[in-house]
């Protein structure tokens, strides 16, 4: 698995990387360390939560085999396997809740590029098309400082 492209909303990206670098270099590892031939976003999340959970990350999802929600140092992560068309605002709206109530710095979501999208069955959101909704809506919504992150084999 490789980081394809990133995306910075409120300079998410540049926060993570200078006050939260070891955390980012800990999120970074455990996508590189996945096998090239994955492209099951299920397994893709297995891999990662079984890796974070080594450096103590924490999950916050209960055990959720479909979505994953780690935080460490203030830094919230989240990559979901579902197809909900709903699930990406959702996701982001725990970002901001977290935000809000002083909880986080900042949030990351993993999203697939469409060039390993189309080969699921599932249909989840994908980067290009999230990168253009964060994009469309402009620098103030969400408000929220957040990194997103294309992943592919």
């Amino acid at each position: 698995m490789r980081i394809a492209a990133t995306h910075s909303h409120l300079h998410g990206l540049e926060h993570v990387k200078i006050w939260k670098n070891s955390a980012w270099e800990e999120l970074c590892a455990g996508l590189l360390q996945s096998d090239d031939e994955v492209s099951d976003l299920s397994e893709i999340l297995t891999r990662l939560r079984f890796y974070l959970d080594g450096k103590n990350w924490v999950c916050e999802t209960g055990g959720s085999q479909k979505s994953g929600r780690f935080s460490k140092d203030r830094v919230s992560v989240q990559l979901d396997t579902t197809s909900d068309i709903d699930s990406l605002s959702t996701r982001i709206g725990h970002h901001l809740f977290a935000y809000q109530q002083d909880q986080i710095d900042v949030g990351i979501e993993i999203l697939p590029m469409k060039s390993m999208q189309k080969h699921m069955s599932s249909g989840p959101a994908y980067y290009e098309g999230e990168l253009y909704n964060v994009i469309r809506n402009g620098r103030g919504v969400p408000s929220v400082p957040l990194v997103l992150v294309g992943i592919e084999p």
